[in-house]
């Protein structure tokens, strides 16, 4: 999970075509407790955004985090 995580990330960033916040926070047990992940978060105080925005972005990290899971399970 944290390497698909931190391949979008990266790949988002070099494309500039969104920007998702990335961090790390120790699990508290959902995976294996202590274990420090790194997931992705949208922040935005646009008011300009529209729920079709925001959709077609969850869309982009999907597409990207399926073809990261593909790579990497060749």
């Amino acid at each position: 999970l944290n390497e698909v995580n931190k391949a979008i990330h990266e790949s988002m960033i070099k494309e500039g075509k969104y920007h998702l916040h990335q961090f790390s926070i120790p699990d508290a047990g959902l995976f294996q407790k202590d274990f420090i992940l790194y997931p992705l978060r949208f922040m935005s105080g646009n008011p300009n955004l529209t729920e079709k925005d925001i959709d077609k972005m969850v869309e982009y990290v999907r597409a990207k985090g399926e073809k990261m899971v593909k790579v990497r399970s060749v």
